[in-house]
């Protein structure tokens, strides 16, 4: 086998048992047209009617083909779930129809030949066969209506015959089923042939079932149908969950130690935080590749830009990806200390409070030898400090510490104004990086948004999914002079206000929403989102329902059935609500 062959296929040992048992004569083929395995009733046949497995092909092959040669290239034109049917007259006026079918097993993928008595093209959809594998089968349209459910599925799920009438959506399946979310799925198909994801279906009990479920088009003329697969993952599932929990236990543990370690940096007046740089815009990417340029080196870098815009975490990254990234990295705000206390803090040796009174502990900059000193907002740093500072950059320290500096303001200005050193500024200025404000990456809102939604729920011990596509909307239409710091508020306040009981606070509509006015998000249905007006809501819902029901009001499977209301009273409420179907 060469490097480019791929490797053979092995077949499940359910799949192989399910062959040999099947009554009806079965054969199993491997992509290219080569024999996996046949059950006795297939030999049994073709031997009674003097007729080979390749016979069989030929007979269903477009004119102009022929076996072996084209063989291999016109099984490679199949598309998963693709079905071929052709009824044959064989010795003695016997009538039999040839069925093949391409299916996708964990291996690679099949071709499934079965014979059945009869020519009735009718079982064109292998009901048969989908009855008879030991795997989950239902059909969809374009809709998610329910046209086929196999027997293996419907007894899994715990319905009996009479119930499938009832079942007329893959909502009733579909454990959290969304319209949008199928009508993504659906057109991934049609692009790539197939897509496959972990959900769940619901039994008739109400007990969700884990799956593995894989969707491809059905393939039948004139049709615009799909074949959906199921996989029970359920044992699967249980023995993550027991990985998980010990993830958990693990996790504490860590969490533990970290906070242990925590404590014994605190003396140290340092911290060391993990870097975390979420984006997506190719603006930011710009900004990355600049921090990847300066990180490796030892010279100063002044970090710019407006408050709230991460210039901290771009000092952090600077430090990770740097030489010096075993080494400490000690962050001190020069704006938030007084002139004094920012003197001995930074350059004299302080009696170590957490032990005896006559141990000193270094001050910021000795404690940072070997690694990086990151000074927040150095313009707040009086003129006699900036004159000490720079008398530690040009003096011996060794090992030396490499200096990052932040600001929000124009050091260039203050420094032809006199209240900035130049000489300063000509040694922190020698690989600037600016920090670009979240207007203008606007692309990265919400994957920062999902960043917060991740933190958030391990803090406050929830389990939101996302937010909805309106209320990004209005994120990414809203200004945000804070920046990333004002999102990350935007995203907490929900948080708070589901985790304190407050009620929501209504919101303006669309129409009347001030631009300059962030938005108020608010936790609902598992979701970040926007509270709207009863009458909006109501009529986004009836909507939802009504699409799911093909525009159908009144009768089985029509929206008033699903809601439970009377047909006029539904023909009512939409006309107010001025719904068209």
């Amino acid at each position: 086998m060469t490097d480019s062959e791929p490797p053979p296929l092995t077949l499940p040992p359910s799949i192989a048992e399910w062959v040999r048992a099947n009554p009806l004569p079965t054969q199993l083929l491997t992509g290219d047209g080569g024999v996996l395995i046949t059950n006795a009733a297939f030999s049994t046949l073709l031997n009674q009617l003097g007729r080979g497995p390749d016979d069989l092909l030929t007979d269903l092959l477009p004119t102009g083909w022929e076996l072996p040669v084209s063989q291999k290239g016109w099984f490679a034109t199949l598309r998963s779930g693709e079905c071929l049917v052709k009824k044959l007259r064989l010795r003695g006026d016997q009538r039999y129809t040839f069925h093949l079918v391409k299916l996708t097993l964990p291996g690679g993928v099949c071709l499934c030949c079965m014979l059945m008595p009869g020519d009735d093209l009718s079982e064109a959809r292998l009901v048969g066969i989908l009855n008879s594998i030991a795997c989950y089968v239902m059909e969809i349209d374009t809709r998610g209506n329910l046209s086929y459910l196999n027997d293996p599925l419907r007894e899994r799920l715990g319905y009996a015959l009479g119930d499938l009438k009832r079942l007329g959506h893959v909502r009733q399946l579909w454990d959290r089923f969304r319209t949008d979310e199928l009508l993504r799925l659906l057109a991934e198909v049609d692009n790539h042939g197939q897509v496959q994801f972990r959900g769940g279906l619901t039994r008739k009990d109400g007990k969700v079932m884990p799956m593995e479920i894989s969707i491809v088009a059905s393939q039948l003329p004139n049709e615009s149908l799909y074949l959906v697969t199921a996989r029970d993952v359920a044992a699967k599932f249980s023995h993550e969950v027991s990985l998980n929990t010990a993830l958990v236990e693990v996790g504490e543990y860590a969490r533990t130690v970290e906070n242990e370690n925590h404590d014994l940096r605190a003396k140290l007046n340092y911290r060391v935080e993990e870097t975390h740089l979420v984006y997506r815009s190719a603006a930011f990417g710009a900004v990355v590749r600049r921090i990847q340029h300066v990180a490796p080196g030892d010279d100063c870098v002044l970090i710019t830009g407006e408050p709230g815009t991460g210039k901290q975490l771009i000092g952090r990254a600077i430090h990770e990806l740097s030489r010096r990234a075993d080494q400490p990295l000690i962050t001190v705000d020069c704006a938030a200390l007084p002139p004094a206390l920012l003197e001995r803090e930074l350059f004299t040796y302080q009696p170590d409070t957490f032990a005896k009174a006559a141990n000193l502990r270094p001050a910021y900059y000795q404690a940072a030898a070997g690694g990086t000193l990151l000074l927040r907002e150095i313009g707040a740093l009086p003129l006699p400090m900036q004159a000490r500072l720079l008398e530690m950059m040009e003096g011996e320290t060794t090992p030396p510490v490499r200096l990052l500096a932040t600001t929000n303001l124009d050091l260039q200005r203050l420094a032809e104004r006199g209240s900035f050193r130049a000489e300063l500024l000509d040694r922190l200025n020698v690989y600037p990086v600016a920090c670009i404000p979240l207007r203008e990456r606007r692309a990265d809102i919400y994957p920062l948004v999902r960043h917060f939604i991740d933190t958030f729920n391990q803090q406050y011990g929830n389990g939101i999914s996302g937010i909805d596509a309106t209320s990004l909307r209005h994120l990414q239409a809203y200004h945000f002079p804070g920046n990333i710091r004002e999102l990350e508020q935007i995203v907490e306040r929900a948080y708070i206000l589901a985790a304190g009981g407050l009620p929501p606070q209504p919101q303006p509509t669309k129409a009347s929403r001030h631009p300059g006015k962030p938005p108020e998000l608010n936790l609902f249905d598992g979701m970040l989102t926007e509270f709207v007006a009863f009458e909006e809501y109501q009529r986004k819902y009836l909507q939802r329902v009504l699409d799911s029901a093909a525009g159908k009001v009144s009768g089985e499977g029509g929206a008033a059935e699903i809601l439970g209301m009377h047909p006029q009273t539904l023909f009512s409420k939409l006309r107010k609500l001025g719904i068209r179907r």
